[in-house]
Parts: structure tokens; sequence; C-alpha cells
């Protein structure tokens, strides 16, 4: 095989190795950007459900919850907007015990916001929890996919429900 040929194709399969690193990370940006921080509407309306997620949280054992206070009470499009911090202490001990993995306390505790779109509807969003514990890695791998992300979907659907009740 000529010299120039042997050249030819060894540039093109560089080509073609880097046109593919590209698309990887353009799929991967864009991935995250949609599925990194998920967005659920919710029944009712945004005092309903504000006055439900203290009780729906207590509901859920181990969990407390604090209302994040900011300089801008609503968006800036006047629509009602609160943020609120979930914090279970024994999960947040497990995670925070590990050196290697004590930078999550940056993360730490949960935040949820809750707001109204100008469709009149609320709507709840929080980090991908399953998502940011796969990129993490160590103890958040698993504990942010299994149980935390369980017991949020268990106190968001106490939020949406009609009665919040205690779990046993």
């Amino acid at each position: 095989m000529p010299q120039n040929t042997r050249s030819k194709q060894i540039l093109l399969f560089l080509i073609g190795m880097l046109w593919g690193a590209v698309l990887v990370l353009i799929a991967g940006v864009l991935y995250l950007r949609y599925n990194l921080i998920t967005e659920r509407e919710l029944p009712g309306t945004f005092e309903e459900i504000t006055e439900k997620i203290p009780s729906a949280v207590a509901s859920a054992e181990g969990w407390n919850v604090t209302r994040e206070q900011c300089q801008l009470p609503q968006s800036a499009d006047g629509q009602p907007l609160a943020v609120y911090k979930f914090c279970n202490p024994d999960y947040a001990k497990e995670l925070l015990a590990d050196e290697e993995t004590r930078r999550i306390a940056a993360a730490l505790p949960c935040g949820i916001a809750f707001y109204r779109k100008r469709d009149g509807r609320i709507y709840a969003a929080k980090w991908n929890m399953p998502l940011i514990g796969r990129l993490i890695g160590g103890m958040p791998s698993w504990l942010f996919p299994g149980r935390i992300a369980e017991d949020q979907r268990i106190i968001m659907m106490r939020i949406s429900a009609k009665k919040v009740e205690k779990s046993k």
C-alpha cells in the first residue's frame, strides 16, 4: 500500500474520531440541559400547594423542610415563586461521612422550587437526583437514585394529593 494512501486513511480515521467526539459532546450537553433539572406540573393553586408542603414533608420519616427567602418574592414576570430546602439528616450524615464525596455538601439540602407560569399552572422543579448521583459517583451514586429519589417522589405525590397522610 502506497504511503500516500496510508496517510489519507489515517487522516480520515482521525477526522472521523474527532467528529464522533464532537457529536458525543454535543449530545451529552443537550441531554444534561434537558434532564439535569426536572419540572413537574402540580394540581391546585399556588397557595394550596405551598400550604401542603410542610405537612407532606413531615409525613416522610426523617425529612424536614425550610422555606428559602430570596430577594425576589416572585419571578421577574410577577408570577409567585417559592423555594424550599428539603433535608434528611440521616442521609446527609451518610453523604458527608466520606471526605472524597464531601463536596456534595454544596448541593445539600435538596432545593425544590414551586412556581406558577403564565399559563396559570403550578410547577415544581428540582435536581434529577438519579442523574446527579450517577454523575458524582461514590456514595451519591446509590443513595441519590435509590432512597432520596424515592422519598422525594413520595413527598411530591403527597403534595399533589388532595389530603396529606402520615407515613407509618
